[in-house]
């Protein structure tokens, strides 16, 4: 069995599943299909760009054809899609303005729209595709043109197969539809969430095709996405307490309480001035880039994303940086906003569209409007708040690598870790490095220690507990 294009000989490995389509996609007389797994839930990172390249390619038609329709279980799904797509396209400086997107879905299917239109790319449900086929075939009479225009058709929840017969017919009725021409199916199988094995969905696709299906698996263990990588503790109140009779006579000389600096050293105050000194750093950072390569009369503008637990946190972070960066940078200009989940919809484009052209330097938001941030827009992360246990590898490595930039440039991540809040995570964090081939700091060595003696002292507790329910 076929397993990958990237063990072909005279090929070098692949590290990615989208420099494998990549490849693969941009070698027009291949007519093999695809079968791409991949452990992210958004299907539209992984194809989306390479998609979007290799259509640029083609040369432009006058027939009202698209080059690639992209087939969903559902209508809210399309419009998922869809946002993705928009999003790279975006994004992206090599993309042609002309690879027009249209969803199916919201889209009328009038004799207007079937002969006049010009969008390239089509996005929509089985049932919305079904429809559209149907009256090509019988009303337009115009199937066989479309097929010789049509050159990927992308089954977008290919996990879902086995578990929806109506996807599953239509997927064989399209099957012999373009069964002698040159159009290529491409998979997207989300292994964590099939409702078969994968063996029975696979089995299932390339029973309904004709040519040859070709196995290509993302590699979990490659992370090739972050430049940099820092982690940045906060100490408790007890520890810096604690230090601070040492220096009780130097305080009174000067009228300052040792109290006093102690309430104002709290967790939160140490995370606004670790975060205050990151801003900092990387824009000094980035004015030296500026002026290294010649940029200064249009200096680009580095775009900082803080990502914090909740709305209240993001609003108050917000208003913190909006002073103390009056204060700190009186001559230069430090644009800062938020996105929240209470925010509207036009909000959320406007604060983006600053973000993305460089008219906002940072941009706080919450964890549940990670997914709002347009990808390829970030050059730095500060999570001022560790995940919930729950969402950790979710929020770590899916949605961080879907806002990595679209046009090569890695992003830098800056973790603080609270000693206090957070020690529960360390097992996560030493992972999450190592994945990242990051070396740990040394002070992890003191969390995993507080780790070990936090889990067994709560086992003693649970048995002890146990112990006593049980009747003599």
């Amino acid at each position: 069995m076929k397993f990958s294009i990237s063990g072909r000989r005279g090929y070098s490995p692949w590290r990615t599943l989208q420099d494998a389509l990549y490849c693969s996609l941009g070698r027009f007389h291949n007519g093999e299909h695809l079968f791409c797994i991949h452990s992210g839930p958004n299907h539209e990172f992984y194809y989306g760009q390479p998609i979007l390249h290799s259509i640029d390619r083609f040369r432009s038609h006058r027939k009202p054809f698209p080059r690639c329709i992209i087939i969903t279980t559902d209508g809210k799904r399309s419009k998922s899609v869809m946002r993705g797509l928009l999003n790279k396209r975006r994004s992206s400086n090599s993309t042609r303005p002309n690879t027009h997107i249209t969803n199916l879905d919201t889209t009328e299917l009038s004799n207007e729209f079937m002969t006049s239109n010009r969008s390239r790319v089509f996005i929509g449900s089985f049932k919305k595709i079904k429809e559209y086929i149907d009256k090509l075939k019988n009303e337009m009479e115009q199937l066989d043109d479309f097929i010789s225009v049509l050159r990927f058709v992308i089954i977008n929840n290919a996990e879902k197969l086995k578990g929806n017969s109506e996807f599953a017919d239509s997927l064989g009725r399209l099957a012999q539809t373009f069964e002698s021409s040159l159009t290529r199916f491409i998979f997207a199988y989300h292994f964590s969430s099939s409702v078969a094995s994968l063996t029975e969905t696979l089995e299932f696709c390339k029973g309904k095709m004709e040519r040859p299906v070709l196995i290509e698996a993302d590699n979990p263990r490659v992370r090739d996405v972050f430049s940099n990588i820092e982690c940045k503790l906060v100490r408790p109140i007890s520890e810096i307490a604690s230090l601070l009779p040492t220096q009780e006579s130097t305080l009174e000389n000067n009228n300052i309480s040792p109290a006093i600096v102690s309430q104002y050293l709290t967790e939160s105050t140490q995370k606004l001035k670790i975060l205050t000194m990151l801003i900092k750093k990387e824009r000094d950072a980035r004015a030296a880039d500026n002026g290294r390569s010649g940029r200064r009369d249009k200096p680009r503008r580095e775009r900082i994303l803080v990502i914090t637990r909740t709305t209240e946190t993001c609003i108050r972070v917000m208003m913190y940086l909006r002073l103390k960066m009056q204060t700190l940078a009186v001559n230069l200009r430090y644009n800062i906003h938020k996105i929240t989940t209470c925010d509207s919809e036009e909000d959320v484009e406007k604060r983006n569209f600053e973000f993305r052209t460089g008219n906002l330097d940072v941009l706080v938001i919450d964890w549940r409007s990670i997914r709002a941030v347009h990808r390829g827009a970030v050059d730095t992360i500060v999570m001022f708040d560790s995940p919930h246990p729950l969402y950790f590898q979710t929020i770590m490595e899916t949605e961080l690598q879907n806002l990595a930039s679209i046009i090569g440039v890695k992003l830098k991540l800056y973790m603080i870790i609270d000693q206090n809040k957070d020690f529960r995570l360390v097992r996560e964090y030493l992972k999450f490095l190592e994945c990242n081939k990051t070396r740990a700091p040394t002070w992890f060595r003191d969390l995993y220690q507080k780790y070990l003696a936090d889990r067994q002292s709560r086992t003693t507790a649970a048995v002890a507990t146990a112990t006593s329910a049980v009747p003599v």
